[in-house]
């Protein structure tokens, strides 16, 4: 049985932090807010929105770092990753991450 790990969000960038990476190429880090909307129970609009933190290596697919700054809508498709780290208190956590494998922008 093969599983899956993918996803696919489409939003605007929040905050973003782009570095060189060792290799040589370039790594973005940013936050994503999508948004998802429905009417309440009192028939008025309400609006969820949800912060993802995403990594975007440049490579063959993603090649538009640069222009990333916040208010900028992307496409983002990639996998899941959950990484576990030992605070500065000794305890233990871990976070989701979202590791970009395609990053386009979109245009209005």
């Amino acid at each position: 049985m093969e599983f899956l790990n993918k996803i696919e969000l489409q939003g605007v960038i929040g905050n973003v932090q782009l570095t060189p990476a060792v290799s040589g190429t370039k790594v973005a880090r940013f936050s994503l807010a999508t948004n998802y909307a429905y009417t309440g129970n009192d028939g008025g609009a309400i609006i969820d929105t949800t912060w993802f933190s995403v990594s975007a290596w440049e490579g063959d697919k993603i090649r538009c770092l640069d222009n990333l700054q916040k208010g900028t809508k992307v496409h983002v498709i990639g996998r899941v990753r959950c990484q576990r780290y030992v605070d500065t208190d000794g305890r233990d956590r871990q976070c989701w991450e979202v590791v970009a494998s395609e990053l386009k922008i979109v245009e209005d």
